[in-house]
């Protein structure tokens, strides 16, 4: 999962505006304020227009829509009533009498649509987070990675929900940017809210309720492929009864993504190539609590800047990392390649 701290719930909010590029990248949230104002500007329109006619009609006393648009404003605001008050006739005083009952009721409903939301005081509804989702990922559950398969995800630019059974997790992650649910993901009404119906994939990782989770999802769409992540290759007959199209041992996906991040950073040809006969090796350097590389970013340290070795994958406080950043600096048990004992893969 990402180390960054949480963002106040006001910059939370600027930051999702900054990156909506169409109105289905609008959340729940953003439609429902946006379909406020709207509202909010027609209900303005219509009384201001009933204002001018009353106006022209009952009082004798013709002026522009722009200033009736003035005097209506006023009242919904509770600044005053401009210059046109007092009115004398009956059907104005009651219409003014009716405005401002209006407004008590738009500064109650600006309250708990705006107000209190944006601060946290009512309770925190994740679904109204989401962008509108079609063709997407539902993944359920990540027990042997955090959010690595949801920073994958967001690189790939594939749409996803995490459906998160720990609520102050999901909040945690929401609040980061993840498309995250709190909700169990066995049960029809958590994968329904994920929009299991429009989904293509499917991906569990929930340990022993993978099968669970297999038969929810395939009741919920027949048609999204499912990819059920396993500790054993040995569940695998169990997991295709119950309709998962494939299932990966997560030792063999881990296993085998070093190897190709070796291959990419590691050059065999350089000057060191006697080495072994160009072999390249994982080596797993552990950093103590006293060790001077603690607290240390990663580029910054010996095994960061040196020639021959490339940091591949880190332990981040528990935290799996592949690859690090060169800013990462917690404390750490970082795997680093290079050419020496303990041959993994020779490169082609």
């Amino acid at each position: 999962m990402s180390s960054q701290e949480p963002q106040g719930p006001l910059r939370q909010q600027l930051e999702r505006l900054r990156s909506v590029r169409s109105l289905r990248d609008l959340t729940g949230r953003q439609r429902t304020v946006l379909s406020f104002a709207a509202g909010l500007v027609v209900v303005i329109a219509i009384h201001t227009v009933i204002y001018w006619i009353g106006m022209r009609v009952f009082e004798t006393e013709p002026q522009s829509l722009s200033r009736s648009l003035v005097t209506v404003v006023e009242t919904f605001s509770t600044v005053g009533y401009g210059g046109d008050s007092p009115w004398r006739s009956t059907f104005m005083n009651l219409y003014v009498v009716w405005l401002q009952v209006v407004s008590l009721a738009i500064t109650f409903v600006t309250l708990r649509v705006l107000i209190v939301p944006l601060f946290e005081r009512a309770p925190v509804v994740l679904d109204s987070r989401l962008t509108a989702k079609e063709d997407h990922t539902v993944v359920c559950g990540y027990e042997r990675g955090g959010a690595l398969l949801l920073d994958e995800l967001d690189r790939a630019d594939v749409e996803y929900v995490f459906v998160d059974p720990d609520k102050e997790e999901a909040i945690d992650l929401s609040n980061r940017d993840y498309q995250v649910i709190d909700g169990d993901p066995t049960t029809t009404e958590a994968l329904s809210r994920a929009s299991i119906a429009d989904a293509a994939h499917v991906v569990t990782d929930a340990g022993d309720r993978n099968v669970n989770v297999a038969l929810t999802a395939r009741q919920g769409n027949d048609d999204a492929r499912i990819v059920s992540i396993t500790g054993e290759r040995s569940e695998r007959p169990a997991l295709e009864a119950v309709g998962v199209d494939r299932s990966i041992p997560a030792p063999a996906v881990v296993g085998r993504s070093l190897a190709d991040r070796l291959t990419a950073t590691v050059d065999s040809d350089g000057p060191a190539a006697t080495l072994d006969d160009g072999d390249l090796v994982v080596r797993e350097l552990v950093v103590r609590h006293d060790d001077a590389l603690c607290e240390r970013p990663i580029g910054e340290t010996p095994v960061g800047t040196h020639p021959r070795l490339a940091v591949v994958a880190a332990w981040l406080d528990g935290e799996f990392r592949f690859p690090p950043a060169p800013t990462d600096s917690r404390r750490a048990r970082y795997s680093s390649s290079s050419r020496a004992r303990g041959v993994v893969r020779r490169r082609e």
